[in-house]
């Protein structure tokens, strides 16, 4: 098969479990941040690609952060069981696990969307 290949990060979590499964994938292009990446064999919903490095020798690490709804509220597995479940197939297509440990980094957000703060304009209109 003819394509670019990158090397695909992804993040797949409970609240109290994150784990990091790698890959390297071969992309008719390499695709852009805020493109969606679908895993043909697993139960892992579509996922936002997060963030993409190329380096000075040509390589391409995608990441594939954690999974949100249309509203960005963060998405986690239910129980250990099913996230249990969703790495082992991924690790029986090809993916390598390469971390798995406390999630320290999106288990203590809310499952509320990020509100970003609303500029005000001040009671002064002269004032600027």
């Amino acid at each position: 098969m003819d394509g670019d290949v990158a090397f695909v990060r992804l993040y797949v979590m409970t609240r109290e479990t994150l784990v990091q499964p790698t890959r390297e994938v071969t992309f008719t292009r390499i695709p852009c941040v805020g493109e969606w990446f679908r895993l043909r064999s697993s139960g892992i919903f579509p996922s936002e690609i997060t963030e993409i490095t190329h380096d000075e020798n040509g390589s391409v690490e995608i990441v594939i952060g954690p999974q949100t709804d249309q509203d960005g509220i963060l998405l986690f597995h239910e129980n250990a069981e099913e996230l249990r479940d969703d790495v082992e197939d991924l690790v029986k297509h090809g993916w390598n696990l390469v971390s798995e440990g406390p999630n320290r980094i999106w288990g203590t957000q809310t499952t509320k969307p990020k509100h970003r703060g609303v500029r005000t304009r001040p009671h002064d209109p002269d004032r600027v």
